[in-house]
């Protein structure tokens, strides 16, 4: 379990390392998509929890179980896990937002927006990198819950660390 909690703690690192980068306007990570690992890293961590957890859950006693499970999580990070679910909400609709009109695309070399694969209109170098990040942005979003919630478990509810 241990290296569960090192696998979800490293991903919540990298997941706001590439986050606050699109926010600071770094297009390294809009320009390539080897960010897009953390994409799939998610699951492992995550389901490994929900496997973990479930054994726990079975027990006669369900509602027991989950009070005795969130009593072991400090109330600060508590916090941090409701403030970071409430901020991936409210960044992925920010995102949606930027992206309403489409996605940006190279097309013949030039920079475009298409709506499901239809032109819109052509993209400044400036508006395609802020719309590829903001596509970014609303994945990495994401990422941070579902690392942190799996590092959490791991590390408080479980003790993860200690087995």
């Amino acid at each position: 379990m241990r290296a569960l909690f090192y696998l979800a703690a490293s991903g919540f690192v990298a997941a706001l390392i590439v986050h606050l980068l699109t926010i600071l306007g770094v297009n390294y990570f809009a320009e390539n998509n080897a960010t897009f690992v953390l994409h799939f890293l998610i699951f492992i961590p995550f389901i490994g929890m929900l496997i973990h957890s479930r054994k726990g859950a079975l027990t006669s006693n369900k509602k027991a179980y989950f009070k005795d499970l969130l009593k072991g999580i400090p109330k600060a990070m508590r916090a941090l896990a409701i403030g970071v679910f409430i901020y991936a909400g409210i960044n992925f609709m920010y995102s949606i937002t930027l992206l309403s009109d489409g996605s940006p695309a190279i097309q013949e070399g030039n920079l475009v927006l298409l709506d499901h694969g239809r032109y819109v209109r052509e993209l400044s170098e400036a508006e395609f990198f802020a719309l590829k990040r903001a596509g970014v942005r609303a994945f990495s979003g994401h990422w941070l819950v579902f690392f942190l919630i799996p590092a959490v478990y791991f590390r408080y509810a479980n003790n993860g660390t200690k087995g």
